[in-house]
């Protein structure tokens, strides 16, 4: 009988997993609830992280490997006190006297979806090739695409930066939703998501720019 449970948990979990990874807009949307338990229920979302470890491990690398390249400190263990709850951030900041440009803060920002995707792509080829060590390989694939994907502190650093810029920005961020039920209506819920995310990132991307070519940033990102 325990036998039979434990079989019928590893199907589950392996149901789960080849759900995900065969989904994109599954795979999306549990990125997106990753992000925002970030802002709302960092418990939760500390504990998703823990059990996704490879992808925080990913995420971590690539902001160091990225702040490396473009010369700037890196403290990993810092806790710090914000929006009402401690947390453990990775921070960034500039050498003295360095002035680094906002693009570049940017790709800092960004980067760990330059190395999650193609990462987590290639997990998933190897669980069809090697279906006996499917679970392990679907779990880096999964974990490397949602906890190594750009976090909440991520996306907030290009919101704030943007809206500091061109405080209409923030119109265009309400009026999310609302893009997303008409092309919903209009095209079907995948390609809904998939233009929503596009607006979204170009809103953030686009005002972030506007805030001048050279400034001195720091850049913070939740483990």
């Amino acid at each position: 009988m325990q036998f039979y449970a434990e079989d019928m948990i590893a199907e589950l979990i392996r149901t789960v997993l080849w759900s995900l990874a065969s989904n994109v807009l599954l795979l999306i949307l549990a990125w997106i609830i990753f992000v925002v338990l970030g802002a709302v229920w960092s418990g939760l979302r500390n504990l998703g992280a823990i059990l996704m470890f490879p992808g925080t491990l990913l995420h971590i690398a690539t902001h160091a490997l990225v702040g490396q390249i473009f010369g700037l400190n890196l403290r990993v263990f810092n806790w710090i006190n914000s929006y009402g709850r401690e947390r453990l951030v990775i921070t960034f900041t500039t050498n003295r006297g360095e002035i680094i440009s906002l693009p570049r803060g940017i790709l800092l920002s960004l980067s760990p979806a330059l190395t999650s995707i193609p990462i987590s792509a290639l997990f998933f080829q190897m669980a069809k090739l090697l279906p006996q060590f499917d679970i392990l390989l679907l779990w880096f694939g999964v974990s490397t695409a949602i906890a190594g994907s750009p976090s909440t502190d991520d996306l907030r650093n290009i919101m704030l930066l943007g809206i500091a810029s061109e405080p209409l920005s923030i119109f265009f961020y309400v009026l999310t939703p609302v893009i997303f039920a008409l092309n919903a209506y209009a095209w079907g819920i995948d390609i809904a998501v998939l233009l929503v995310i596009t607006y979204f990132f170009s809103i953030m991307i686009l005002s972030a720019l506007a805030f001048g070519k050279e400034s001195e940033v720091l850049v913070q990102s939740e483990v």
